[in-house]
């Protein structure tokens, strides 16, 4: 049997929780993550079921002051940071502890859809108006240009729409609540 394994699958930000449960079923195979980065994954080969996996878009950049602070209070509480890329953290830590939950409350959960919202919608606004414009100038080339852009701020808007609705949703969990 191999001792590590290469895989490469492509998903989106938006698919982060469908990411995280192919993940844990690598996990419950023995495949430990090691390493990731766009579409590669690197596992080495362990004990079947030995870990959970959660990923976080981080509030600042792992490379800055306040994101090593973070993942170092992630490590004090028992989470080990398996890697970071960009600004997402594969996190993962024993089953043997039970669930792995990162966000305990509505109130969290609500504030890290609401940072991810924030990160990618005014790509997707960018994009768009790049589109607009390139479009409108006319020009040869531009055209083309202008449909990748719009084409680009056409994903976004249509990933987004499960995380704007489980925002919402929990938004009025939240009001009910208060």
């Amino acid at each position: 049997m191999k001792d590590k394994l290469v895989k490469y699958r492509v998903y989106v930000f938006w698919d982060y929780d469908k990411e995280e449960e192919w993940l844990g079923r690598m996990a419950e195979e023995g495949y430990e993550l090691e390493d990731a980065c766009f579409c590669r994954y690197i596992f080495r080969k362990g004990k079947p079921g030995a870990w959970r996996y959660k990923m976080e878009f981080l509030e600042h950049h792992p490379s800055t002051e306040k994101g090593r602070e973070y993942l170092d209070f992630l490590e004090e509480t028992g989470i080990e940071v398996v890697c970071t890329y960009l600004r997402w953290a594969y996190l993962r830590q024993p089953a043997e502890r039970g669930e792995f939950e990162l966000f305990s409350d509505l109130a969290s959960k609500i504030r890290y859809l609401k940072r991810l919202i924030w990160f990618f919608l005014p790509l997707a606004a960018a994009n768009l108006v790049l589109g607009l414009v390139n479009l409108l100038e006319f020009s040869e080339g531009n055209w083309e240009i202008g449909l990748v852009n719009l084409l680009i701020a056409f994903l976004f808007c249509w990933g987004m729409r499960r995380t704007f609705r489980l925002f919402w949703k929990l938004k009025k969990q939240q009001d009910l609540e208060e």
